[in-house]
């Protein structure tokens, strides 16, 4: 008995340390639907910045996160240029947690997981413009976005599963 419960202590303390790890930041992320960037990482920060982007003005960027998109308290997500728009499309199979630091700057920034989006206690957001959203994007929805940049608003459907849920303060001109 004393054996497996030390093997119970050992799985949880292993899955905890993945769990952490998978945690710290975005993964998976790639720029697509015609658009690009470069997304890079180190030491707790990770840098996005667009490259050729879609719309009149060649701002607007998709990015789809294929391992989720999470920030772990103490780690940043900057995004960088002016007046750019960032639509992030999550893949994972709970809330997006943003724990640590997601800096917009003056660029407008688009989050949408299904599965919900928590702003934890020690999470902090900047950005131009912030929204959040729970409802699936269809193909043309995310056309919609390319063309529309800063003026997209996903339609939300309350009859997800997933919540919004903000336990800290959020710095932007506009909040949806």
């Amino acid at each position: 008995m004393k054996k497996m419960s030390k093997h119970i202590v050992l799985s949880f303390a292993v899955s905890s340390l993945l769990f952490s790890q998978a945690y710290a930041l975005p993964s998976g992320g790639k720029f697509t639907h015609g658009t690009t960037g470069s997304i890079s990482s180190s030491n707790g920060t990770m840098n996005i910045t667009g490259n050729k982007g879609a719309g009149s003005n060649g701002n607007n960027f998709v990015i789809q996160w294929g391992g989720g998109f999470n920030i772990g308290q103490n780690e940043t997500v900057k995004f960088n240029g002016n007046q750019q728009n960032y639509l992030n499309i999550a893949y994972q199979k709970d809330a997006s947690k943003i724990d640590g630091a997601l800096n917009g700057g003056s660029n407008n920034i688009f989050l949408v997981n299904p599965m919900g989006v928590l702003i934890g206690k020690t999470g902090t957001i900047t950005a131009g413009k912030f929204v959040a959203s729970t409802t699936p994007l269809n193909d043309e929805n995310i056309k919609t976005f390319l063309k529309q940049g800063a003026s997209f608003s996903p339609a939300f459907d309350v009859s997800k599963q997933g919540n919004i849920i903000n336990l800290r303060k959020i710095n932007a001109d506009n909040i949806v």
